[in-house]
């Protein structure tokens, strides 16, 4: 056995190796290129993809965002109904044309159904 080491064909297989790694590695050779990159429209971007015929995957946005209905008010108990789905939107279009949350309008349609109920 010999103690000299096989040549892998390299030019640097007569250089001594040290305990450093990277004593022998110029890091400067790694220096990264200035490439000067042209900032493109988004709107021309836009208007090339619609050209071109590519459909974007996103959804449409809707032009009236609905309003969040969540709010504090202290109360605690649910109550589960079956009714009719126009019966529904109704009752949301008219909490939301009033400003009330759902469970303030359904606390003045009781007190009303009670008036009305009382008059007769």
């Amino acid at each position: 056995m010999s103690n000299k080491r096989a040549s892998l064909g390299f030019d640097d297989d007569n250089e001594q190796l040290s305990d450093d790694p990277l004593a022998n590695i110029d890091l400067g050779k790694w220096e990264p290129e200035n490439i000067e990159r042209k900032r493109v429209d988004p709107a021309a971007g836009l208007e090339a993809a619609k050209s071109s015929g590519f459909v974007s995957r996103e959804p449409a946005r809707d032009t009236k965002a609905a309003k969040p209905r969540r709010r504090r008010t202290g109360r605690t108990a649910q109550i589960n109904i079956k009714t009719k789905p126009e019966c529904i939107q109704k009752f949301y279009d008219l909490a939301d044309a009033n400003d009330l949350g759902l469970g303030q309008a359904f606390e003045m349609s009781i007190e009303l159904l009670e008036l009305k109920l009382r008059q007769k």
